[in-house]
């Protein structure tokens, strides 16, 4: 990744350059920079910590604008998909061992900076992406023909529908990426299911599960204790059918003014990024073993960016995700539980059939799945908070 700053608030003070060397400096390099770059061709330039952190308050402050601005110029995209919101004043020391969350930014020195630089990341990266989900739209609705040719049609039970998931992954697949829309116990119960169908087929292969949903270097077995218990069959039944089990989440803060970081698009960014990195350590390791990969939908559709489906994206890769089949109205504009596809497709273009497939690699990667799932709920189950996990909300 290239870290880029504006030529104006480099000059502020971040470097400790004379006039002479600034004026020299006008000269040699664009309106726009890299930093990484500069740091190179100059390795003796400082920075001070005082100058890197009144640049980086300004630049939260520009990125907020920016994406406030963005709101208003890609109203679709902001009306129908964010629910980020700018970040307008510093939240408070992000707390944890962050000192590798950017390794490619020499500068950043202590926790405040990091802080900062992360708040500004995330706001200018709200701007780009509504400016993307707009583009994607235009993209999206163009191949609505085509996506009406190669659509398949399915008779089958919705019992017998992770037996037939479980056939589309050969003993070539090196990946399968399944991504659940949070907090449907329906949802769970299917991926429980998958884990015997996939052993039934592949009873020799190495498989490893690994998850959003357990800490970074957990192993699972059974009896150990876990920070989300709903996932626990899940466990249990790979466990059961001779998988490893793995986690993937690195540690991150999730104190009140940082919790909702973590699912902006950069936060998103540097998660994956983290998991991308296990998971090639554990490829390295395990060349011909199948990995499951279970996340959010949001991380794992080829179509969205710094995803981990468009980065393993490849015909040894298969993504399937998982929606209700009704769910609750919580922003009074759509369902929370309606996927990106429905949304795009306006709920009129397709039939609405539990399952979503083409016939069409290229279609699959424009909508970001091999296969979508709808998944028969009869409740909206939810879980408000820790107190009340498993209480069960009806409409």
């Amino acid at each position: 990744m290239k870290l880029k700053f504006y030529l104006p608030l480099l000059l502020l003070g971040i470097c400790t350059l004379d006039s002479v060397a600034q004026s020299q400096l006008l000269k040699e390099i664009p309106e726009i920079i890299t930093m990484d770059k500069l740091l190179a061709k100059h390795p003796s330039w400082q920075f001070s910590e005082e100058a890197v952190i009144k640049t980086l308050e300004e630049r939260v402050s520009q990125a907020s604008r920016q994406a406030q601005q963005a709101e208003q110029d890609y109203w679709w995209s902001s009306y129908h998909y964010t629910t980020e919101k700018p970040i307008k004043d510093f939240p408070g020391l992000i707390q944890g061992n962050y000192a590798e969350l950017y390794p490619e930014v020499p500068f950043l020195q202590n926790q405040q900076q990091i802080s900062l630089y992360l708040a500004a990341k995330a706001n200018r990266e709200i701007a780009k992406t509504l400016k993307y989900r707009n583009d994607y739209r235009e993209q999206f609705q163009a191949a609505i023909p085509r996506m009406k040719q190669t659509q398949r049609h399915f008779t089958h039970e919705p019992e017998q529908d992770m037996s037939w998931l479980a056939d589309q992954i050969s003993e070539d697949t090196q990946y399968l990426l399944l991504g659940e829309r949070h907090y449907i116990i329906e949802i769970k119960n299917n991926i429980t299911r998958l884990m015997s169908e996939i052993r039934q087929r592949q009873p020799q292969r190495p498989i490893f599960l690994l998850t959003e949903f357990l800490d970074a270097g957990v192993q699972w077995q059974p009896g150990d204790s876990v920070s989300s218990p709903e996932y626990l069959p899940i466990w249990q039944a790979a466990y059961e059918q001779g998988m490893t089990v793995l986690g993937l989440e690195h540690d991150i803060d999730i104190s009140k003014e940082w919790v909702g970081v973590w699912a902006t698009r950069e936060g998103v960014r540097l998660r994956n990024r983290q998991w991308l990195q296990t998971i090639k350590e554990m490829r390295n390791k395990n060349p011909d073993a199948l990995f499951i990969i279970y996340t959010g939908a949001g991380h794992i559709m080829y179509h969205e960016p710094y995803s981990l489906g468009k980065f393993l994206a490849g015909p040894q890769t298969y993504v399937a995700t998982f929606y209700p089949d009704k769910g609750r109205d919580l922003n009074k504009r759509i369902t929370y539980n309606t996927s990106y596809f429905d949304i795009l497709s306006e709920g009129q273009h397709f039939p609405l059939e539990r399952i979503i497939s083409f016939d069409d690699r290229e279609i699959s990667q424009l909508v970001g799945f091999d296969a979508q799932f709808r998944v028969p709920v009869e409740l909206w189950k939810t879980y408000k908070n820790e107190e009340d996990r498993w209480k069960i909300h009806e409409e």
